[in-house]
């Protein structure tokens, strides 16, 4: 059932000692072009995606 196409991913790195200092990137394989910038988010939503496959990756550093 594709009428909600939206996504929204949280993440976390609890392996870090000060969580503050944390910065993530992601990227949606199958939608996006390039990694997003780096940022202190822990989430990332999409919006009207079509159907298809996707894999969702995420870095912290």
């Amino acid at each position: 059932d594709y009428k909600d196409r939206n996504l929204r991913f949280e993440f976390a790195a609890p392996f870090f000692e000060d969580e503050s200092q944390i910065r993530y990137r992601c990227f949606l394989e199958g939608y996006d072009k390039d990694w997003s910038p780096w940022t202190a988010e822990p989430q990332k939503e999409y919006t009207n995606l079509d159907s298809g496959l996707y894999t969702f990756r995420v870095q912290a550093r």
